[in-house]
Formats: C-alpha cells, structure tokens, sequence
C-alpha cells in the first residue's frame, strides 16, 4: 500500500512538472506572439506612412513636370520669337 501510494505521488509530482513545463512553453509562445504582433504593427504603420509619402511625392513630381513643360514652352516661344525677329 506505501509503495502504491509513494508511486502515486511520485506520478503526481511528474505529471505536475510536465504541467508547468507546457504552462512555461504556453507562456513563451504567448510571448513570442505579443511581440511579432507588435512588429506587424509597427510595419503596417510604417507602411501607411510611406505610401502616403508616395503619394505627396507623386503629387509633387507631377506639379514639377507640369510647371518644367510650362517653363520650356515659355522658352521655346522666346526662342521662336527671337527667330521671327532675327529673320
């Protein structure tokens, strides 16, 4: 009966160990979780912030090309007229 119950305890005793040990792991991956959740995070706002970065620059290179196209028409009408005047 003492080494029935002496066995007992001891598989009560591993059986406890095993527990903590999986509750240990649990927690790890609980952990491990947490922090790529916050990395995803932190990359989606980054991400927000450079498309909208794109965006602006798209915006500002089509202002740029629209005032240099004016800016060559204006010169090349210059320049057509000094021909006219020149002839």
């Amino acid at each position: 009966m003492d080494g029935e119950l002496r066995h007992l305890k001891e598989e009560a005793y591993r059986l406890k160990i095993q527990t903590e040990e999986k509750l240990s792991v649990g927690k790890d991956l609980t952990n491990e979780i947490e922090q790529l959740q916050t990395k995803i995070d932190r990359a989606k706002d980054i991400n927000l912030v450079l498309q909208k970065n794109i965006r602006r620059t798209k915006k500002t290179k089509s202002k740029l090309s629209e005032e240099v196209s004016l800016l060559l028409f204006g010169v090349l009408q210059f320049l057509l007229y000094l021909l006219v005047v020149a002839s």
